[in-house]
């Protein structure tokens, strides 16, 4: 038997390995991407160069909650992404007095943040317009975040991280 009967013999069965190899790899970049941690603003969670995967979901607000950690392009720099944690969601008030962070007048326990830092920042009563979230680096002292630069639309989210990788 000659290999192009072979081939034409068994071309869909051929076609399915290929695809079936094929396929699950361009949905985990459809879907996925990895990416490399630049800075120290997410420490203790991440440190400078730690690689992550995130799921490009596009930023559907609903599957949000507080404490996810997001990727969204930066307010000031369109072509730049950054990496901060969900503090509040759309409707939430969020304030800061003497750096400890208040969500819907109550303290907020945040066990991921860097405690070693000192801060006495105080920001007054913020409403979380609809479509949008607060978002904070887990290291305020050297974290640009929702601070300066209010919530972050939905429109700007990119992804949520889901793994961390091993460096």
């Amino acid at each position: 038997m000659k290999l192009i009967d072979v081939l034409s013999k068994h071309k869909t069965s051929f076609l399915l390995l290929y695809a079936g190899l094929l396929l699950p790899v361009i949905l985990l970049f459809y879907f996925f991407k990895p990416m490399v941690i630049s800075g120290s603003s997410m420490y203790p969670t991440f440190h400078n160069n730690d690689h992550i995967v995130v799921d490009k979901f596009n930023g559907y607000i609903s599957t949000l909650k507080r404490g996810d950690v997001i990727v969204f392009f930066s307010p000031i720099d369109e072509n730049r992404l950054l990496v901060k944690r969900i503090i509040g969601l759309p409707g939430d008030v969020i304030a800061i007095r003497n750096g400890s962070v208040l969500l819907n007048g109550k303290l907020l326990r945040e066990p991921y943040t860097n405690h070693r830092s000192e801060s006495y920042e105080t920001i007054p009563a913020f409403l979380i317009p609809d479509d949008s979230v607060f978002v904070l680096g887990d290291n305020r002292l050297v974290s640009a975040d929702s601070r300066e630069w209010g919530a972050v639309d939905k429109s700007r989210i990119y992804g949520k991280y889901i793994l961390k990788l091993r460096n």
